[in-house]
């Protein structure tokens, strides 16, 4: 029924069309809610009846049959039943900015990782291809567009990309998927987020609902819960996860979700650089190895930079230390403030995770991978920050100290720790002279 400007439930300053018509009772007679849902499990929308439909929604025939999932589901656990949680408290993931525009926007590229590995553990390796033109088998959201860009092409280089997709929220309004993973991507040191608020909570509850409402037979939700769980109050999102804490209350170890390559195998990779070699790393001493390849590629000439905690600093010029090494051996050392960051990125073509509390590296053998992953962290930016010799405060000779910036200022900023002086954002210039950068990388 096409909708009339002049009839009290079309769209106004008091609403925002039928919908809002609907909760005012200003509805025709005869516009009726669809109460009977064809596609989720029953196991999956019990969660939505919950938050967002009023236990109104019934499930009907047909929502308990999992024979899609027949040909190339592994339904292993953790993913046999149909709502998963994934905590990556563990992982000690770690979030960063990213400038759009003139907003900001966030990628957590280790929870990215898990997410794709994830996916990878619910296809069965001897599953059917997918006729020309049909529908992902997998959705992966994120409500960050960066990390949602992040996710696919991480999907295309673990070849994933023919059953999966991923997107925001948003881009899969209107589609549906057997299996839905949702990564929440926010974790430290980002305190402020605005799906935190309150305040744009109608907002967020609409993007949850489409993503959690595209699944049919699993849903997996994927963030750092003991962070995200304080943080979020009464928001959407906190109203979400206290739910979800009900309907999965299980949480299964992500450790084993993650395909992790041996550290040795890394100096194997340092060895073949040929452009250069950026690492962020708490303490280089606990891997003594790696960072006596990254020694050895500096001392060949290889540009080298190495971002430690500021803590670990002390530790230059002591004889034995890892920092000593490097630092003789030609790489730059910077220092960032409340490091989380655990991520060797090699020449723009590889980029390789460390995760707390495994053995082992994350690897990405992608040149798209690697690229976000160097832009996400200014690998650009530092490194023309150290190459103009800018490093170091003017004023006191201080080495300078890295700060993440808050939502209004995304990304990294440099500043002297003794005398408080700020070298500026270490974003990525514009124009020609970014086009040059990035070319050089």
């Amino acid at each position: 029924m096409p909708r009339k400007p002049s009839e009290p439930w079309a769209k106004d300053e008091g609403g925002s069309g039928i919908r809002d018509a609907w909760e005012r009772g200003k509805a025709p007679e005869e516009l009726k809610p669809l109460v009977v849902q064809h596609r989720m499990a029953p196991g999956i929308s019990a969660l939505p009846n919950r938050l967002y439909y009023g236990g109104v929604l019934q499930d009907g025939d047909g929502v308990e049959d999992e024979a899609e999932l027949s040909e190339w589901f592994s339904a292993q656990p953790p993913f046999s039943q149909a709502i998963t949680r994934l905590d990556h408290t563990a992982l000690e993931t770690w979030t960063s900015s990213i400038a759009r525009g003139q907003r900001s926007s966030r990628c957590n590229i280790l929870a990215a990782a898990l997410t794709v590995d994830a996916v990878s553990r619910m296809l069965r390796p001897d599953r059917p291809a997918l006729p020309e033109g049909a529908r992902p088998r997998v959705l992966v959201m994120s409500p960050y567009r960066p990390q949602a860009e992040l996710l696919q092409a991480m999907l295309r280089c673990r070849h994933l990309h023919y059953d999966a997709a991923a997107g925001t929220p948003h881009a899969f309004q209107g589609s549906e998927a057997s299996a839905v993973l949702l990564d929440l991507t926010v974790a430290a040191p980002h305190y402020r987020a605005g799906i935190f608020s309150s305040e744009h909570s109608e907002g967020h509850r609409r993007l949850l609902n489409v993503a959690i409402t595209r699944a049919r037979r699993r849903l997996v939700v994927v963030g750092d819960l003991s962070f995200l769980r304080p943080k979020a109050g009464d928001s959407a999102l906190g109203r979400l996860l206290r739910h979800l804490a009900t309907a999965a209350p299980s949480r299964p170890d992500v450790r084993p979700i993650l395909r992790l390559t041996p550290e040795p195998d890394l100096g194997e990779i340092v060895a073949r650089a040929e452009r250069y070699v950026v690492w962020y790393v708490k303490d280089p001493d606990n891997n003594g190895a790696l960072a006596e390849s990254i020694a050895g590629a500096a001392g060949k000439g290889l540009p080298v930079l190495v971002i430690t905690d500021p803590r670990r600093m002390t530790r230059v010029g002591l004889r034995g230390s890892a920092l000593t090494q490097l630092r003789d051996s030609g790489a730059a050392l910077m220092q960032k403030d409340s490091l989380r960051e655990a991520i060797l990125i090699v020449d723009g073509e590889i980029v390789a995770l460390g995760a707390a509390t495994t053995e082992g590296w994350s690897v990405w053998k992608s040149g798209a991978v690697a690229g976000l992953a160097a832009s996400a962290h200014q690998v650009a930016g530092l490194i023309q920050l150290v190459e103009s010799g800018r490093a170091r405060c003017e004023r006191c000779d201080q080495l300078l100290l890295l700060r993440e910036g808050d939502h209004s200022k995304p990304g990294l900023y440099a500043q002297c720790s003794k005398c408080g002086r700020s070298a500026g954002s270490i974003g990525r210039p514009s124009g020609a002279r970014h086009r040059r950068q990035q070319a050089a990388l």
